[in-house]
């Protein structure tokens, strides 16, 4: 993504619009019951747990982002994740112990800390509100942008919310 397929100026106002949804991760995420791979689905027993993994193809799993959950109430050994770990590390592109909604949100967060906000320094910034971001994608958002912009806002380019404008200093 770059920076200037996100740079929006309505009506010559000195505003900059960033909509969050911009920075959705593509990236596919699927869930992975790791109870599937226990014996009776509830007990983890070393050798029937191995030979499950060992029919799992990994290639199923090429270049998606994995959520590893367990829908059985039962108590997993830590040498399973390292197991688990070792299975998907060279397909996955992503993958953690984490419900699917939490990898979209860490990957999304993933997106906003690599973009480069340069653009926007000392700029009037607007951030689109939409009821379907998450609040910790724009507690990110504003912790990227509020040691940069002269000016942050949040809502309708027509009448955004202030939440704080830099002072400046004549010399």
């Amino acid at each position: 993504m770059d920076s200037e397929d996100l740079i929006r100026d309505p009506a010559n106002k000195g505003l900059l619009s960033i909509d969050l949804l911009d920075f959705f991760p593509s990236l596919k995420v699927i869930e992975l019951d790791v109870s599937s791979l226990f014996y009776l689905g509830l007990i983890v027993k070393e050798k029937e747990f191995k030979e499950a993994l060992a029919k799992l193809d990994p290639t199923s799993l090429k270049q998606q982002a994995v959520a590893l959950v367990c829908s059985a109430d039962t108590i997993i050994p830590t040498w399973v994740y390292m197991m688990l770990s070792e299975k998907l590390h060279t397909n996955a592109a992503y993958f953690d112990w984490k419900g699917k909604s939490d990898i979209e949100l860490d990957l999304w967060k993933q997106n906003l800390q690599r973009f480069d906000f340069e653009t926007y320094r000392n700029k009037k910034v607007v951030i689109k509100a939409n009821p379907n971001i998450p609040p910790s994608i724009y507690i990110e958002a504003g912790r990227l942008l509020s040691p940069i912009v002269q000016s942050l806002m949040m809502g309708d380019i027509g009448l955004p919310k202030v939440i704080f404008k830099r002072k400046t200093h004549s010399t």
